[in-house]
């Protein structure tokens, strides 16, 4: 698993968007790390390990990995550290379910 330290190496945060600092194979410096999975949500491949973006923003923001996150407006794609909370397992069951 990476570390504050490692992800702040390899990307920057500008605006809830993750930005490549350096070329990781076809991924280009300064280009938009990433691509949309199947559940909504951006993930990001680096050391062989996929990771969703909004949990790297959260380590590169806050320095510590998170147990869980929900988007508050319910948009996956919106990783800004503002839209972030972290929540329980079960609120963000809840959440999921519910839609609030």
């Amino acid at each position: 698993m990476l570390t504050a330290e490692e992800a702040r190496r390899l990307f920057r945060v500008d605006q809830g968007v993750l930005i490549n600092r350096v070329t990781r194979g076809s991924s280009v410096a300064g280009s938009v790390a990433g691509c949309l999975n199947s559940w909504g949500y951006l993930q990001v491949c680096t050391k062989g390990k996929t990771y969703k973006a909004h949990r790297l923003v959260w380590l590169i923001e806050k320095g510590v990995w998170p147990d869980e996150l929900d988007h508050i407006n319910g948009l996956r794609t919106d990783n800004r550290i503002e839209n972030l909370r972290e929540v329980t397992r079960k609120e963000n069951l809840h959440l999921i379910v519910t839609g609030k």
